[in-house]
């Protein structure tokens, strides 16, 4: 996960017009969980998905991932205000997941896909960690002409094509493909 985000932009992904643009509670709702899984949330940044998930999986796990410390320290923060005990923080490198062999349920990676050098490598790192028939969700920016509102520039954004290719490559397969708003998608992929 290449690029690297201050104190001032992690705020910013914690806002409040953020949660306006991505319903969060409607993106875990079309999601395969169950409350007793075990979730990686890749590239967690400071929790803005790691708290809501946590709190849905009651009797399950949360693998809280990122490669900043900074980010790693926010999370901690935001879990510690939740008072959630079923969360794990969990520093890794760019292309690597330091958790156990088909150890995960599912793995959430939004907005991480288009900040990865080594894509393939990464998912790879991904599917591995994925028990037979898990899951894995990527969110990202809509690809398209022109930057949106704090989205990567056009020509690091995937389509449905890039990801349905790079599933294929690692082992997985695309499940479902749904358009969020204008700005977002959501890809499903399953092992």
């Amino acid at each position: 996960m290449e690029r690297k985000f201050d104190a001032e932009a992690a705020q910013r992904l914690l806002s409040p017009e953020r949660v306006e643009s991505l319903d969060i509670h409607h993106l875990l709702a079309l999601l395969p969980l169950r409350p007793y899984h075990t979730v990686a949330d890749v590239g967690c940044g400071p929790g803005y998905f790691t708290v809501p998930l946590a709190k849905f999986l009651r009797q399950g796990k949360v693998f809280a991932v990122d490669v900043q410390e900074e980010m790693l320290l926010m999370c901690r923060q935001q879990v510690e205000r939740a008072r959630l005990s079923n969360v794990e923080v969990v520093r890794t490198e760019d292309a690597s997941l330091p958790l156990a062999e088909a150890s995960l349920d599912g793995a959430f990676l939004a907005f991480v896909l288009h900040e990865v050098q080594d894509r393939k490598a990464f998912m790879q790192a991904v599917a591995v960690t994925l028990k037979p028939g898990g899951w894995c969700a990527v969110v990202e920016w809509q690809p398209g002409p022109g930057e949106l509102e704090g989205g990567p520039p056009p020509e690091r954004r995937l389509g449905r094509q890039q990801v349905e290719t790079l599933a294929k490559t690692v082992g997985m397969r695309l499940k479902e493909w749904r358009e969020l708003n204008a700005a977002h998608y959501l890809a499903l992929l399953t092992k």
